[in-house]
């Protein structure tokens, strides 16, 4: 392994960090191999389809460089929250 491997490695590991805080799920439930209950407390376990398009549209929305466009990113999936699930609660977690 040469230090490129290491640094993309490292990057690697501090993406998945912070996509785990993001999704406030410990990062090693990204390589259980059984997926974990959601932190929603619904006993409902995220899909390993689900994961992979979770890290897809996370590595997507951090390559944006507009601020803009990652707030209308936000907002579109808030309004499509909205439409799946109408009575989610959508207050931040303080």
């Amino acid at each position: 392994m040469d230090d490129d491997d290491d640094a993309e490695n490292h990057e690697t590991g501090n993406t998945l960090g912070r996509i785990a805080r993001i999704l406030d799920v410990p990062a090693a439930s990204f390589f259980a191999p059984e997926p974990s209950p959601t932190s929603e407390g619904t006993g409902a376990a995220a899909t390993a389809e689900e994961l992979a398009q979770a890290l897809a549209v996370m590595r997507l929305f951090l390559r944006l460089k507009s601020s803009q466009a990652r707030a209308r990113c936000v907002s579109f999936i808030t309004q499509e929250l909205v439409r799946d699930s109408p009575s989610i609660d959508l207050a931040p977690d303080d």
